[in-house]
């Protein structure tokens, strides 16, 4: 009989329009149906040490070229921790629909120089398309977005929101990352602490 072995997964995310959180709501769920644990936190409720978990996801949105810079410092304070464990990127944007080299080459850039300047290495990293929130948009808003969104999706309805999530695709990511998990040896010292705490 396959033995499942339990993890710990410590989702962190940042959300402006709410797509994001939404895809890091979804991988909890996900992780619980294959009978993991999970928890979820929003970067502005103070995230806890990713060092208290077996594995960190971290999913960021991009907007106007870059991700938030509170995911950035969040990297930056823990990345020796996040460089020893089991840890993956996802990146949410519009670009991620789009066949446009131009608009791929940018958001590649943007997590490039996210990576590079928090000194990150994640085993994997992963894009996932958003949302249009066509009606909550106010006149500057719609503007900035509206040339991407011609070039990401061009027959799309500006008048409705519209989600282009590809749930089975984060589905998928989710399993991989949980596939590719290996167990930290537990050292001498951990087996007598543990033996202590028991005995």
């Amino acid at each position: 009989m396959l033995q499942i072995i339990n993890m710990n997964i410590l989702i962190v995310f940042a959300s402006i329009e709410g797509q994001t959180r939404k895809i890091a709501e979804f991988l909890k769920f996900e992780a619980g149906k294959l009978k993991q644990n999970c928890v979820i936190c929003d970067i502005n409720a103070g995230p806890p040490n990713p060092e208290n978990y077996d594995a960190v996801l971290i999913g960021a949105s991009i907007h106007s070229g870059k991700y938030q810079p509170a995911i950035q410092d969040y990297i930056h304070a823990y990345k020796q921790a996040l460089n020893v464990m089991h840890s993956g990127f996802f990146s949410v944007s519009l670009s991620a629909i789009s066949d446009d080299g131009q608009l791929w080459q940018e958001l590649k850039d943007a997590t490039d120089q996210l990576l590079n300047e928090t000194g990150w290495k994640p085993g994997v990293v992963e894009y996932m398309a958003g949302a249009l929130r066509n009606t909550q948009y106010d006149f500057f808003e719609k503007f900035i977005v509206r040339t991407v969104a011609r070039k990401a999706s061009p027959g799309n309805d500006r008048t409705h929101d519209s989600e282009f999530t590809d749930w089975p695709k984060a589905q998928l990511f989710l399993k991989n990352f949980i596939d590719r998990w290996v167990p930290r040896p537990i050292t001498l010292g951990q087996q007598i602490s543990d033996q202590e705490a028991v005995g």
